[in-house]
Formats: structure tokens, sequence, C-alpha cells
């Protein structure tokens, strides 16, 4: 029985070395004292005198009256464990290991708080990594963008004007050549020969007032006219020379100074009138000389030629066609731009929508490390995250998608004034040939007028396309200038 309750704390108290070898050494000396004390066996040895079993059979007790049994002596055993001892140090056992995986708790919990706060730290930081990548070099694309659009809007702006000018041109062409055609119809039925008489003495008539005539000596002509007086007879010689297809440059000039002259000396004296409207009147009164001496030389054969003499609308022909053709190229230009702008806005769209995601996360990267450190010391990563957040306020992606829709819509229209305007050139170059000019019968006629027409069409369409790129360009450059600023303080502070 003893050494089966030896082995018994024996081997308990192994087994409790065994779970606790890592105490600590408090621990481990109360440890050590319970073993002790478990240990502890009291046991006492005494003799006592046992009688013999008596046989009570006749014979044997016969014998035994005869000699007594002797006594034998027989030794008895009596084992103690304390057992007390062993339920102490048990129960400190048990406590000093409550004690240790309460510390050991303690020390994981402590430990899993520290990963915690090292995985917020790491995401932190390479969410900031991840946010200076995606948002870098979204200014420079806002630059491209803006740029592009102002190349188109100057662009589709001068085509606006090109092909605006070639309606004008156009227009007046078949003005000119509607007159001509009527005038040409009046040739037919007029006497030339009464018409240069009937022209010849009202030019007779002004040269007399003039001091021109035949009695008269040129070299004082004019000198005893007024200002007045000259300004009228310059407008009569305008009127003849319109007659003979004629117009005197330096005879209108002259004439517009002396009736500017005339309207500020008004409220001058005669004298002092005199002496200011002297130098006007003297230039006015040389160019109306050279005029008569111009129209002198025109003879009746000569005004016949004048007069019959259709204006020519195949310069007005090549202006159209010229303009026509600015219109093309710089409708070129603009589609070429605009497509640009769209292609990069389409691309800049899907940087900013992922910058915006990057934004997002970080933020929660940095509220997340925040949570976890509670009270301990923030790192500097945080104060740059705010830095970011602060300068990066996210994109409107809504304004960049509306912008490539505006830029898409301005080359769309840009592209159909370049085919218009390309073909207006065409049309304009075939009715504007001497062969297609100098066909004068019906047919002939016929296209000439219907190529004229389709040109002018064409014109006012590239107008229209042009004028349409230039606003919808003009949009776009307000709105590439919306985010630039915000893109050019957040990517200040991604490089720092």
């Amino acid at each position: 029985m003893f050494k089966k309750v030896s082995i018994l704390v024996l081997t308990l108290a192994i087994s409790l070395d065994t779970t606790l070898a890592f105490a600590k050494p408090k621990k481990q000396r109360a440890r050590a004292a319970a073993v002790k004390r478990s240990k502890k066996v009291t046991t006492t040895t005494e003799v006592q005198d046992v009688a013999p079993v008596v046989d009570t059979t006749p014979v044997v007790t016969a014998v035994e009256q005869v000699e007594p049994a002797p006594v034998q002596p027989q030794i008895i055993n009596n084992t103690t464990n304390d057992l007390n001892a062993i339920k102490l140090a048990v129960r400190e056992e048990l406590q000093a290991n409550n004690e240790l995986l309460k510390n050991a708790n303690e020390i994981q919990k402590d430990t899993k708080a520290n990963e915690e706060i090292a995985k917020a730290k790491s995401d932190l930081a390479t969410k900031i990594d991840e946010v200076k990548v995606e948002c870098s070099g979204i200014k420079s694309n806002l630059d491209t963008i803006f740029g592009l659009s102002v190349a188109t809007t100057v662009s589709s702006g001068l085509g606006t004007l090109a092909a605006g000018g070639a309606l004008g041109v156009g227009i007046a062409k078949d003005v000119m050549e509607k007159k001509a055609e009527q005038k040409a119809v009046d040739n037919a039925n007029r006497d030339f020969s009464a018409k240069f008489t009937e022209w010849k003495t009202s030019l007779n008539k002004m040269k007399d007032d003039f001091g021109m005539g035949e009695n008269d000596n040129p070299v004082y002509a004019g000198n005893f006219l007024s200002s007045n007086e000259l300004v009228t007879i310059a407008q009569g010689i305008s009127e003849l020379a319109s007659n003979v297809n004629k117009k005197y440059k330096d005879l209108d000039k002259a004439m517009k100074q002396s009736q500017s002259d005339l309207k500020k000396a008004e409220n001058l004296s005669d004298e002092e009138k005199t002496n200011f409207l002297n130098a006007s009147h003297d230039e006015l009164a040389n160019a109306i000389k050279v005029a008569f001496e111009d129209m002198d030389k025109i003879d009746e054969t000569t005004y016949k030629e004048v007069a019959t003499k259709t204006p020519n609308t195949k310069v007005l022909g090549n202006i159209r066609t010229g303009l026509m053709a600015g219109a093309t190229a710089t409708s070129l230009v603009s589609t070429g731009t605009s497509i640009g702008a769209t292609v990069t806005a389409s691309k800049l769209a899907e940087k900013m929508s992922s910058c915006n995601a990057k934004l997002s996360e970080l933020k929660i990267a940095k509220n997340t490390l925040i949570a976890v450190l509670e009270d301990a010391e923030r790192p500097s990563t945080i104060a740059t995250a705010d830095n970011i957040l602060n300068a990066c306020t996210g994109y409107d992606e809504a304004n960049i998608k509306t912008l490539k829709t505006t830029m898409t819509a301005s080359a769309v229209v840009s592209g159909i004034g370049s085919a218009v305007a390309g073909a207006g050139t065409v049309t304009s170059i075939m009715a504007n040939t001497d062969k297609t000019r100098n066909d004068n019968s019906e047919k002939g006629q016929k296209k000439e007028k219907a190529l004229n027409l389709t040109t002018n069409i064409l014109a006012g369409v590239a107008t229209g396309t042009s004028g349409a790129s230039t606003v919808l360009s003009a949009t776009a450059i307000s709105r590439a200038k919306k985010d630039s600023e915000m893109a050019g303080n957040c990517e200040s502070v991604l490089a720092q």
C-alpha cells in the first residue's frame, strides 16, 4: 500500500512539473515545496504479542496444559499519508497554473494587438504608395486635353470664318453675275451713241462749272469755287465714272476729307474757315482735275466697250475656292485635335476612377490604423495620409465623362465639316473653270448656276459645323480647367 501511494504522488508531481516547466521562478519554488510535502510519509513499527490459535482437541489441550504454547511476536506496519498536504499541493499548483495561463493569455493578447498594429501600418504604407501611383500624371493629362481643346477652338473658329467668308463671297458672286446678266439684256436694247452723247454733255457741263471749259485756263480751275461746290462736282464725277466702270480712289478720299473739314469748320469765322479749309480744298481740286483729264480720253467706242463690259466674277470664284480649302484644312485639324482630346479623356476617366478608389482605400486604412493604435504613438504615415487626403479631395468623374462626350461630338461635327468643306472646294473649282464660265448654252449656264448654288450651300453647312465645333471645344476648355488646380495641388503633395 505504501508503495502504491508513493508512486501515485511521484507521478502527480512529475506531471505537474512537466506542465509548468515554463513557470516563473516563484511559482517553481511553490511547486517544489508542494511536491516535497506530498512525499511526507509517517511510518511506525510496533511489536505486539499475538496469542496463537489454540487447538481444542482433547490431545492438544492436554499437552498445552502441560506446557503452554509460546507467544509469537508479530510486526504490524502502519503507514499514514499526508492527504491534506497532497490536496494543498495540487490546489497551489492549479492556482499557479491558472495564473500562468492568465499571463499567457495576456501575452497572447498583446502579441495579437502588436500584430494588428504592424499589419495596419503596413497596409497604410501600401495604400500611400498605391495612391502615388494611381493619382500621379492626371495634371499633365488635363493640360493635354486643355491644349487640344484650345487648338480645336482656334482651328474650328478659323474654319468658321473661312467657311462663312466663302459663303459671303459666293453670295456676292451670285449677285454680281445676276447684275451682269441683266446688264447684258439692257445693252442689247441700248443706243450707245445717244447714251455716249448724253454722258459727254454731262461731263462737259461739270468741266465748265469747274473752270476747265474750252475757253478756261485749267491752271485756275477750281480756285474760285468753295469747298462745298467742289464736293458737289466730285459727287457728279463719281456718278459719271460709274457709268463707264471707273472709280477714282484719290477723288473719293479727297471728297470725304473735305466733307469732314466742312463739318468741323461750321463754328468758325469766315476767315478762320477759309484758312482751315485751304488744304483739303486744294487736294480735292487737284483730284477733280486728274479725274476730268482721264475721262476726256473716253470716246464713243471706248464708252460702248466699257459700258457693255460685265464684271469679272472669276476672281471672286477663286477667292471662294481658297476660303473653302482653308475651311477644309482647319476642319481636319480640329477633327484631329478633338479625337486626341477624346482619347486622352477616355484614359483619364479610368485613371481618375482608379485614383478615387485608392483615395477611399487610403482613408479606410488610415482610420483602421488609428483605431488599433488606441493610445499608442501615431506613426508619421498618418500625417502623410492626412496631407494627401486634404489635397486630393477626389475627381469629378461625371465631369471628365461629359468632357469626353463633348470632344467626341466636336470630332464628329468637325469630321462632317471637313467632308462638306472639301466637297465645296471641289464644286467651287468646277464652277469657276473657264470651260464652265464660257459655256453660254442653256445647259452650260444651268450647270454653272447649280455648281455655284451647291458650293454656297456646302459653305453654309461647313460654317455651321465649324461653329458647333468651336462652341463644343470652348465648353471642353472650361471643363478641363475644373479639376486642373486640384490635380496640381494633389500631385505636389504626392511628390513630397
